[in-house]
């Protein structure tokens, strides 16, 4: 095949066509307009990937779920079908975009920096202008990627899911940022193991990962491998590996390093779970295991502690909000250079490397101590409903939010209130 400066000329050309689309985007799409002529007001709008089964389209999810508790009446629009129409799930509601733009409220964009350019020219000027835009963004690393910048041209406030992402978005002083947790109620949902296949009298370890959100990031690999050293021997225990992203159940062991004989303490799901199934499953496992690298927020594991579920998780200042030592089994990590082969993080930095062998003694200690896990994860649970409540997440909004997203004119408003 003939090259081009040692590239192959079909990945130059695919290569050459997605900048070229990315420079027209950037130069077409609107911006958020000056903040002297913002006037409209009324019920906002949820953006997001809606039907993804992702953090980021969970994220729009619970946000536009806890509008409509606390009274806002929010519209959405979902992205899924234009950008992401292979992957999408099924029990969340469709949007409308005529009725999306009807409602003059602000805008709440469930999209990361890179994404906006596409999105924005997607939606059009009409659809932008004369209103808010609240950005909410998520990253793992402890530096902004230069690619991030060109972002908070698109938003008036950014809102992030965890301390460490606020600071790391204040620091670049472009725009107000928010400490936004992502709202959410505790999970009672009946346990259901036989809808998965998983034995009623073993200690259930879950792990989640998205083959397609760096899986040396999510590190299930890791996980796999100290809970092979954990139970050597031993049918005691389960591993439920829950894998997003694909179906192909051969392609996903080969990926995880699965071996013959994980088969009797090992099971992998990679068939899509609806939101109610997820709930389910995680009411019916004990523990949820986490041997990340670098999380922004630690999504999975707030939904675990909000199942009343036990979490093991590497100690990372982007959970720090949720996880410490009277939450969770915290596993330290020696910071390391990346090293992603699927080449999502790219421009450098470092990430923690989990303790492999403090990894397998937690994993072990839990599963032979289930008082201990009884009470971690009381105290966990505890302190995630106060801070992914609804009346946290109303004050967390701020009042140029709620200012512009109560109903024009006069009587019948509905203001959100804790």
């Amino acid at each position: 095949m003939r090259t081009i400066g040692g590239w192959r000329r079909p990945r130059f050309v695919r290569a050459m066509k997605r900048v070229a689309k990315a420079a027209l985007y950037d130069f077409m799409a609107p911006r958020a307009c000056s903040d002297s002529t913002v006037h409209k007001h009324g019920q906002p709008v949820v953006v997001g990937f809606l039907r993804a089964p992702t953090g980021i389209g969970q994220s729009a999810r619970l946000c536009l779920n806890a509008l409509k508790r606390l009274g806002f009446d929010p519209a959405c629009y979902d992205l899924t079908p234009r950008f992401q129409p292979i992957r999408m799930i099924d029990d969340v509601p469709r949007s409308v975009a005529k009725s999306a733009e009807a409602n003059a409220g602000p805008l709440v964009v469930h999209a990361n920096p890179p994404d906006l350019p596409a999105i924005f020219f997607h939606l059009g000027k009409r659809f932008i202008d004369s209103r808010l835009v609240f950005g909410y963004w998520a990253w793992e690393l402890n530096e902004v990627p230069p690619t991030w910048i060109k972002g908070y041209e698109y938003v008036h406030e950014v809102w992030a899911p965890s301390t460490f992402c606020a600071d790391l978005f204040t620091s670049q002083g472009k725009k107000v940022v928010r400490r936004v947790f992502n709202p959410q109620l505790p999970n009672y949902a009946e346990p259901n193991r036989a809808a998965f296949g998983i034995p009623p009298d073993k200690t259930v370890f879950l792990v989640c990962c998205d083959v397609n959100s760096s899986v040396a990031r999510k590190n299930p690999i890791g996980s796999v491998e100290a809970f092979r050293r954990a139970f050597a021997g031993s049918n005691d225990a389960l591993l439920f590996i829950k894998v997003t992203g694909t179906s192909d159940v051969k392609a996903a062991s080969r990926m995880l390093g699965l071996r013959n004989t994980d088969h009797e303490n090992m099971l992998l799901w990679s068939q899509p779970l609806s939101e109610s199934a997820m709930k389910t499953l995680y009411r019916s496992v004990d523990i949820v295991l986490s041997l990340h690298r670098a999380e922004g927020c630690g999504l999975v594991m707030v939904e675990a502690m909000l199942s009343g579920r036990c979490v093991i998780g590497t100690e990372w200042p982007g959970c720090s909000d949720f996880l410490n030592p009277t939450t969770a089994v915290l596993v330290p990590g020696k910071l390391v250079d990346i090293n992603d082969p699927q080449g999502i993080y790219v421009n450098g930095g470092q990430w923690a490397e989990p303790d492999a062998d403090a990894a397998v003694y937690a994993i072990r200690e839990l599963a032979l101590n289930p008082l201990m896990r009884e009470q971690l994860s009381r105290q966990a649970f505890y302190a995630t409903t106060q801070l992914c409540g609804d009346a946290a997440y109303v004050t967390a909004l701020g009042d140029r939010f709620i200012n512009a997203a109560t109903r024009p004119g006069g009587g019948g408003e509905r203001l959100a209130t804790g």
